[in-house]
């Protein structure tokens, strides 16, 4: 600092007192410890024996805001249908170098919009803990964001992070079909090594870059080492109704496949669908025919296994 230079001073703020004049001198003194002001007017007559020029002390708390801080970002959340989902967003998440520990947390949709109070994902504010259970009737996906505001009303609001289901792990019986058809259509000695399970036999792989997962594959009876026609038909018979027809084949096992429909590929109902079969074709072609409630704009189909 070059001490020849003579510093500048602005003022940012006035404090005043509605009853003080000029005579009072408010200000002669003044000292700041944290948030919290004494200003001192040695020529005040306003005291506790009202004596002139007894002068007095005038304090002042002070509200400073440097507004809440994100420090961490929150994961991505896998609920599995059937099982209940609990997580709690780390404490660390959010901070507040004026007002640590009282930072009142919400929830809201990443559009903007409030969290469906009927779906089946819950949120605490005073635990910041998240909580439910997907179902097969109801068990959309949500991306989120959770804010933070201090006790001034400064808000900050986290990443857009997602809570999104996934089927539970392939039941028993589909388990032993999908073995029996994967040793049927995969070299012996590559069906044996776990290594190429991810890539090229095991249920989710798909084998032949079709866009057809091997399950997928052996629920159409189609092979799974050579690229196939598309296999489903999607009609839009109406606004409230769609119908999806796909093969199946015998080495599926029955009672397995279901249909759901959704309006935005967010929300998924299985509720309103029914399937019937053709048994005279080979692979049974099966029909689903899905019906909204009420008029759709849009209305997509998907192919669910179920345990």
């Amino acid at each position: 600092m070059n001490s020849n230079v003579t510093p500048t001073w602005d003022r940012i703020d006035i404090f005043t007192q509605g009853t003080s004049t000029a005579v009072d001198q408010l200000g002669t003194s003044v000292a700041l410890d944290g948030f919290t002001g004494v200003a001192g007017c040695p020529g005040d007559g306003v005291n506790a024996t009202n004596a002139a020029g007894a002068g007095s002390a005038r304090v002042y708390q002070f509200q400073y805001d440097l507004g809440p801080r994100l420090a961490l970002s929150i994961p991505d959340q896998v609920a599995t249908i059937g099982t209940g989902l609990n997580f709690t967003v780390d404490a660390s998440t959010f901070g507040d170098p004026v007002y640590p520990g009282q930072l009142t947390l919400g929830v809201q949709l990443a559009s903007g919009a409030a969290l469906p109070g009927a779906g089946w994902l819950a949120f605490n504010p005073s635990t910041g803990s998240f909580s439910g259970t997907p179902t097969n009737l109801e068990h959309r996906d949500y991306s989120l964001v959770v804010t933070a505001t201090n006790p001034l009303g400064t808000r900050v609001v986290s990443n857009v992070f997602r809570v999104y289901q996934a089927q539970p792990a392939l039941s028993p019986a589909v388990q032993a079909s999908y073995a029996a058809w994967a040793s049927g259509n995969f070299p012996a000695a590559q069906f044996q090594d776990p290594s190429l399970a991810a890539s090229l036999w095991g249920a989710g792989a798909d084998s032949d870059g079709d866009g057809y997962s091997n399950l997928v594959e052996m629920l159409f009876g189609t092979n799974p080492l050579k690229r196939d026609p598309a296999q489903m038909r999607f009609t839009r018979i109406s606004s409230t109704q769609v119908s999806l027809a796909f093969p199946k084949s015998s080495d599926f096992p029955q009672g397995r496949v279901h249909v759901e429909w959704s309006s935005d590929l967010v929300t998924w109902h299985l509720e309103n669908v029914v399937l019937t079969e053709n048994a005279l074709t080979n692979p049974v072609t099966v029909t689903a025919v899905a019906t909204a409630p009420s008029a759709q704009s849009k209305m997509f189909t998907r192919i669910v296994v179920s345990e």
